[in-house]
């Protein structure tokens, strides 16, 4: 039978780079991808040019995806402080600039696999590779939108954080300053008639007047109802989120 390419031509599969000389069927032994001899849009002949236009068909890699869900990941250790704008400082900083790379590059390499696949039959295979990253942006939000962060770290952090809760509560209205219990830090603690008042943020200057304060609160009995100036979000148990105003 007679071969379907000359023996001395450059042509190479389109999928895998397979030299297809001597072939017989219009196949890739390597990969199994059909070509046309006829049509050299099925086939690439491997300059630069055709190397380059190959790779950039092909779909995002995987130092891609390992990118974008190392950078949800630490987005969301930074979001296991509550309610805290600059939360774990430098995971979300390090998670924003992964995300920040991952958008530079994702986004132009989907629009050029976009169009030098066009409507060829089989060309777009691998397209799965393309949800990777969305589904890590989407799960990180998700999972920052219900607080799961927060709620683990107060699960890890249970034993001090009641302890400390405890010590607090034994003298209302006298803070404890510049603590720390299990994964967290806090600017200071102060129990109150209803529970104990954990602060990991301030805007402003404390002890002082502060615009707002963040954190969390431990309340065993009736949640104190909303006053303008302190705002309670269930958690979990007699945790919940806490917020001041003014």
């Amino acid at each position: 039978m007679a071969e379907l390419l000359p023996s001395d031509t450059r042509a190479k599969c389109l999928n895998c780079g397979y030299a297809l000389r001597g072939l017989q069927e219009p196949r890739c032994p390597e990969c199994g991808r059909e070509f046309d001899p006829t049509d050299p849009n099925t086939f690439c002949y491997g300059g630069f040019g055709e190397r380059l236009k190959r790779h950039l068909s092909e779909p995002i890699g995987w130092a891609i995806h390992l990118l974008a869900i190392t950078g949800a990941v630490l987005l969301m250790i930074g979001a296991v402080v509550p309610e805290e704008p600059k939360g774990l400082f430098r995971c979300n900083v390090a998670g924003a600039l992964a995300w920040l790379f991952v958008g530079v590059i994702w986004i132009p390499r989907l629009l050029l696999w976009l169009i030098l696949t066009g409507s060829r039959p089989g060309a777009r295979h691998g397209w799965w590779h393309w949800l990777v990253a969305p589904a890590a942006f989407i799960g990180m939000v998700v999972v920052c939108e219900c607080n799961l962060p927060v709620r683990v770290g107060i699960m890890i952090s249970r034993q001090p954080l009641e302890a400390l809760a405890q010590e607090a509560s034994g003298s209302p209205g006298v803070p404890i300053l510049r603590c720390t219990a299990g994964v967290y830090e806090f600017v200071y603690v102060e129990g109150f008639d209803r529970g104990v008042r954990f602060c990991t943020h301030v805007y402003g200057r404390y002890p002082g007047p502060t615009k707002a304060r963040y954190g969390f609160a431990y309340l065993p009995g009736p949640v104190p109802s909303e006053d303008r100036v302190n705002y309670y979000e269930h958690l979990q148990g007699s945790w919940y989120l806490w917020r001041r105003i003014g």
